[in-house]
């Protein structure tokens, strides 16, 4: 231990040294440190001229006589001598901000050096507990906290580097560069996800703005498909947990649609898998005219086919479908999930036969969707509910009504608009026929 009633004495010698005189002194007591065994004594001369600079506020000359020191720490003692000099330096009475941020970038210097994982665990901490609450090392201190979980994971301890990793606010850091604060952000949603914590996930990617996604810097840079990778796993696993419904199907697709041209299959079968809606039959019909979709020979061409089965008001038989398309997707998607796709096939016939009839029994409804009519009923009410489509059901006589009931003032008001019609148009055909004597010089009725 370095005697601190010793080191704040200062000695006759370090009081005749001035900043211009103190490089040639620090390299005469690093020679003596290299020649000589002990070096306690050129120890406690360091601390005597970092007391005497410190006191006169040379934040310049304080810093490099701490430097110093750190780095005959590690020469001396390794580690367990430089955790010690690193807390004595950052403890000193009215010690100066210059100087404590130049000890912990030096002593992370040697962070790459050290082979034991405990030793460097033990100078990550010291490191992160000297930078703690200061602003000026909040740079330093986000990349040791990085580094620390990732020692933390590394060991099997995930839930420790998440917690430690996410006690930081990584998008208020002004000092971080765009680049590595999007991946020190990217990290914090793996881990979350790592722990299946999926709110947490979430409020991080909402930090990523609309606006960052479309920066130029941002698409160009790898950092974006790594961050909708991890959106695509983070909607899979809210839909796997039952924390969100069937809407995050669009969010997949559209962020397989962020990815190029390569990943149009998935956004495609995503896009069919997603409930119907303005945004899903607007993304429906724009991915149906892409070019690879449409191409014979391109190994897209089946999810062409898919986008065309749901875009035309056609009925798309299930056992049919099944047969032609099952073998092909589930050797592209394994973990398709065919529930899901049924379902949309069954709304898609349901939305059909609601275009072309007013009113159907319930047991012919059933045989042109080949489902029972108990899975018929339960269609109707989730699709009547949800607003997608308009009907009722009269359940004693079993007719389904699928013409919306109108008001008499609208049925009267429809035949004066009729009425009005036409009218104007016998106005107009009398204002033609007079105006096509007037030019073939025909007497009208009436006239000798």
């Amino acid at each position: 231990m370095v005697n601190t009633a010793t080191t704040e004495s200062a000695r006759p010698e370090s009081r005749a040294i001035t900043a211009a005189e103190l490089p040639a002194k620090l390299e005469q007591l690093r020679a003596e440190a290299e020649t000589g065994g002990d070096t306690k004594p050129v120890i406690e001369a360091l601390y005597a001229l970092e007391k005497k600079f410190r006191l006169a506020d040379d934040a310049n000359a304080t810093a490099l006589v701490a430097t110093e020191i750190v780095r005959l720490a590690w020469q001396q003692g390794r580690v367990p001598a430089l955790v010690e000099h690193l807390r004595l330096l950052s403890r000193r009475r009215a010690q100066l901000k210059q100087v404590v941020a130049t000890i912990v970038r030096e002593g992370m210097q040697y962070l790459d050096r050290i082979k034991d994982v405990a030793e460097k665990r033990e100078l990550l901490e010291v490191l992160r507990d000297i930078s703690m609450g200061k602003l000026f090392l909040e740079l330093e201190r986000a990349r040791l906290t990085r580094m620390l979980a990732e020692l933390m994971e590394q060991a099997g301890d995930i839930s420790g580097a998440g917690r430690v990793l996410n006690e930081l606010q990584i998008e208020t850091f002004g000092s971080m560069e765009r680049q590595e604060k999007w991946t020190f952000m990217l990290e914090q949603i793996r881990l979350c996800l790592d722990l299946e914590d999926t709110v947490r996930a979430q409020i991080i990617a909402n930090k990523f703005t609309a606006r960052t996604l479309v920066d130029e810097e941002f698409r160009k840079s790898p950092i974006k498909t790594r961050y909708y990778m991890l959106m695509i796993r983070l909607y899979t696993m809210q839909q796997r947990l039952k924390l969100a419904d069937d809407t995050r199907f669009i969010d997949i697709a559209r962020a397989y649609l962020a990815l190029g041209e390569e990943f149009l299959g998935n956004a495609a079968l995503y896009t069919i898998l997603a409930p119907r809606n303005h945004e899903q039959h607007d993304l429906l019909h724009r991915l149906s005219q892409r070019q690879p979709l449409l191409e014979n020979k391109s190994p897209l061409r089946i999810y062409g086919e898919l986008l065309s089965l749901f875009r035309i008001e056609e009925l798309i038989r299930w056992p049919i479908f099944v047969q032609s398309y099952r073998s092909a997707l589930e050797e592209k998607h394994p973990d398709l999930n065919w529930l899901y796709l049924q379902r949309r096939v069954h709304e898609h016939n349901l939305r059909v036969i609601a275009k072309y009839y007013r009113r159907i029994h319930l047991s012919r409804l059933a045989a042109l969707m080949e489902v029972d009519e108990d899975t018929v009923e339960d269609l109707l009410c989730d699709e009547i509910t949800s607003g997608r489509i308009w009907g009722r059901i009269d359940r004693i006589d079993g007719i389904v009504s699928f013409q919306r009931e109108r008001k008499p003032e609208e049925i009267v008001s429809e035949w004066a608009q009729n009425v009005d019609e036409v009218l104007a148009s016998v106005d107009r055909l009398d204002e033609l026929v007079n105006k096509e004597r007037q030019q073939r010089a025909v007497p009208t009725s009436g006239t000798s």
